[in-house]
């Protein structure tokens, strides 16, 4: 029988038979937007007070209360519909639509801006439930209408009171609602694991290298006490400028790896480039003179243009080509390469480039930026710290991707 036919999804909890039924959420739920006032006065902005939440304030489920902007307590009263309570569910009305966060606990006194909609379904409807049918394809649908349809995309009341969903009996919603509601909190746990480990990164990267006009860092590895060097990047490796790659040379798939700065954007490049867009056979280097890179490692970067103020660098192992968008740094026998590749992260090089129209590095821009080093023992110690630092974060990124792919999939297959 066909989910058409049976209006049932695809997958569900033992025991549980009975088809899902259409309900019009405006039948099951109070829905509410503010009235009467779109934008605060800068002077009611407060240091203290109530909460107020705004989209910008909700990441993947997740309101950052340390963020959110605080009211006077007449501005909070004067809404008592919109206070909000535990079970609530919000989410953007306006411009980026969804976006959703449930209530679960919060520190206080709470409403919502202008830009939010509020969702308060009553015991028919189970509020985690509910949450997550504003993730499902059932909402898509309608959030791709109102995009499509419109330059400022808007959801109405009415929009919201309309909206038809199909949900089974609350027994089984309560069922589906726990299950979501481990893996957004397993999602929740590894995205802030995640962010810890991001941030004693930059920690590390703060004490264990010098800061500007200090010769030695703040903090070393005991034993380690000789004075750190001074020296020039282009006295400690080569610089190589890329080259012109044309179109009709492009879209070969075995060979030489010929990278863009568009590939570090691919998946698993967020530190290294494993994998690019374009390689090229041997009779393309041959017939083209081209030079492959074989001085590697080496770290590759934007030379030209509005990329350079990302300030993005990652580290590549093997041969490779790059185009004239780019520019590699090999490094010599000078270095611990993870060490190198730490260090490289310290380095704004934005403010190197030449100013005009178009902003650009030469090879001598490069080749002047002064840095201190260690000897080389030191430099394998930090390294290896910092190895064991994105070893830890590739980790944690690869577990939150999984269970981010499994929410997506139960997502399909538990909801109509």
């Amino acid at each position: 029988m066909s989910k058409e036919e049976k209006r049932a999804p695809e997958v569900r909890f033992e025991g549980f038979n009975d088809d899902w039924k259409q309900r019009k959420l405006g039948e099951h739920a109070i829905i509410k937007g503010r009235l009467g006032w779109k934008s605060l006065k800068q002077e009611e902005y407060l240091p203290n007070g109530p909460n107020l939440i705004a989209g910008k304030h909700i990441s993947k489920g997740i309101i950052d209360w340390k963020q959110v902007d605080h009211i006077p307590e007449w501005r909070y009263e004067e809404s008592p519909e919109i206070m909000l309570q535990k079970g609530d569910v919000i989410f953007s009305k306006d411009g980026s639509l969804g976006n959703p966060a449930l209530i679960t606990n919060f520190p206080g006194k709470s409403t919502i801006n202008s830009t939010m909609m509020l969702v308060r379904t009553d015991n028919t409807i189970d509020s985690v439930f509910f949450y997550q049918v504003l993730q499902s394809s059932q909402f898509q649908r309608l959030i791709y209408l109102k995009v499509s349809g419109s330059s400022v995309p808007h959801l109405f009341q009415a929009d919201m009171n309309n909206f038809s969903f199909f949900a089974p009996t609350i027994y089984e919603q309560k069922k589906v609602g726990v299950l979501f509601s481990k893996l957004d909190t397993a999602i929740t746990l590894h995205q802030r694991k995640l962010e810890q480990l991001r941030e004693f990164k930059r920690a590390a990267l703060q004490y264990l290298f010098p800061k500007k006009d200090e010769a030695e860092p703040k903090v070393r590895f005991a034993n380690f006490s000789s004075s750190w060097k001074q020296r020039k990047l282009g006295e400690l490796g080569k610089l190589t400028s890329g080259i012109g790659f044309p179109n009709s040379e492009q879209g070969g798939n075995h060979g030489v790896p010929f990278f863009k700065i568009s590939d570090m954007n691919n998946n698993g490049n967020e530190q290294e480039m494993i994998t690019a867009n374009n390689y090229v056979a041997h009779e393309q280097v041959y017939r083209n003179n081209w030079q492959p890179i074989n001085e590697v490692p080496a770290i590759i970067f934007a030379k030209v243009g509005a990329a350079i103020s990302l300030n993005r660098k990652r580290l590549v192992r093997y041969p490779f080509l790059i185009d004239n968008n780019t520019m590699a740094y090999s490094f010599d026998d000078n270095w611990s390469i993870e060490f190198g590749k730490a260090i490289f992260e310290t380095i704004y090089l934005p403010k190197y480039a030449q100013i005009g129209a178009l902003p650009s590095y030469n090879n001598s821009d490069i080749a002047s930026v002064t840095i201190h080093i260690p000897d080389n023992k030191e430099q394998i110690h930090i390294g290896h710290l910092f190895n064991q630092i994105e070893h830890a974060i590739a980790c944690h990124q690869k577990k939150l991707e999984k269970l981010q792919t499994l929410k997506k999939a139960f997502l399909q297959k538990m909801f109509i």
